[in-house]
C-alpha cells in the first residue's frame, strides 16, 4: 500500500503538470531500502515459523512462552513495532538545516542553537508525519489528514504559513496543490481563526499536545507535508522561500503559468 500510495501522488503530479517526468525517477530511489527491508524481515520470520526439526520447534515455542510471560514484550511483538520504519535520505527531501535539495544526513549536525538544543537530533525529513486528533471549525475529534487534504501541505506552529510566502512563491504553492494550516493549541484556535480569516489559511486546533510536541522535539517551525504524508522539508519560519525553492528543485517542479502568477499578484 506504501508503494501504491508513493507512486500514486508522483504520477498524478506528472499528469497534472506539475512536475517534470524525472520526478517518477524518485520512487525507485525512496522504496528500495524499505522494501528491501521489509522482505527481508518476512523471510527472517518466515525461517523462525516454518522449521521442520521437532527439536528447533521445541526450542522456539518455549522461547515465545518465556517472552510473553512479559507484558512490555508482549506489547512490543503485538503492536508489530519490529518492523522496520520507512526513512527516506534522497528523493523529493529536503536536508533541514543546510536546505540542500534532494538528499539529507539522517543526524542533524548544524552549530544553530535551536538545533543544537533540539530533543530530536535525528532529522524529521523523510519521515512520516503524526496523526493525531485534532479540532477546527467544521470537525472535532477528527484525524489531521481528514481535515489538511490529500495534497501538499504547508504547515507552521503558532503561525500563517501564508504571510511567510512572496506573491510568485504562493503561485508556486498554489500551482502544486498546496494547502497552507495553522497549528495552534485549542484554547488559542477561535482567536487563530479570526485572525487569519481571509488568508485561506486552515487552523487546526492541537487537542493533546501531539503536534506542539512534534515542533518542539525538532526545534522547526514550517514543516512541507508530501502528498502520502511523509515530511519533504522543514525549516524556521524565515527560511520558508529557501525551503520551498529546494523542494521544488528536488521534485523537479515545472514553471508555474504566466496565468496563476498574475492571479495571486492581483
Amino acid at each position: 500500500m506504501r508503494d501504491a500510495t508513493h507512486l500514486s501522488w508522483k504520477l498524478a503530479t506528472v499528469l497534472a503538470g506539475q512536475a517534470q517526468d524525472s520526478l517518477l525517477d524518485t520512487f525507485e530511489t525512496e522504496r528500495h531500502d524499505h522494501a528491501k527491508a521489509m522482505i527481508d524481515l518476512s523471510m527472517t520470520f518466515g525461517n523462525i515459523i516454518k522449521p521442520t526439526n521437532r527439536v528447533v520447534c521445541g526450542a522456539r515455542d518455549l522461547a515465545s512462552r518465556a517472552l510473553n510471560l512479559s507484558p512490555r514484550v508482549k506489547d512490543y511483538f503485538a503492536d508489530m513495532r519490529f518492523k522496520p520504519m520507512p526513512f527516506y535520505a534522497k528523493g523529493v527531501v529536503v536536508a533541514p538545516d543546510t536546505l540542500v535539495a534532494g538528499e539529507q544526513p539522517r543526524k542533524r549536525t548544524s552549530g544553530f542553537m535551536t538545533v543544537k538544543n533540539a530533543v530530536e537530533k535525528s532529522t524529521p525529513v523523510g519521515k512520516q508525519f503524526p496523526q493525531p486528533r485534532v479540532n477546527t471549525a467544521e470537525h472535532t475529534g477528527a484525524r489531521l489528514d481528514d481535515v489538511t487534504g490529500t495534497w501538499w501541505t504547508v504547515a507552521a506552529w503558532g503561525n500563517d504559513p501564508a504571510r511567510l510566502f512572496t506573491d510568485e512563491e504562493r503561485a508556486q504553492l498554489r500551482h502544486m496543490g498546496a494547502r497552507f494550516v495553522s497549528f495552534m493549541s485549542e484554547t488559542q484556535r477561535p482567536w487563530a481563526e479570526a485572525e487569519y480569516a481571509g488568508s485561506g489559511t486552515l487552523v487546526v486546533g492541537d487537542v493533546d499536545g501531539a503536534l506542539k510536541g512534534w515542533f518542539d522535539k525538532h526545534a522547526v517551525g514550517v514543516v512541507f507535508l508530501r502528498p502520502d504524508r511523509f515530511v519533504g522539508a522543514t525549516c524556521l519560519a524565515q527560511e520558508s522561500g529557501r525551503a520551498l525553492a529546494a523542494l521544488r528543485t528536488a521534485m523537479s517542479a515545472t514553471a508555474v503559468p504566466a496565468v496563476q502568477l498574475a492571479e495571486v499578484a492581483a
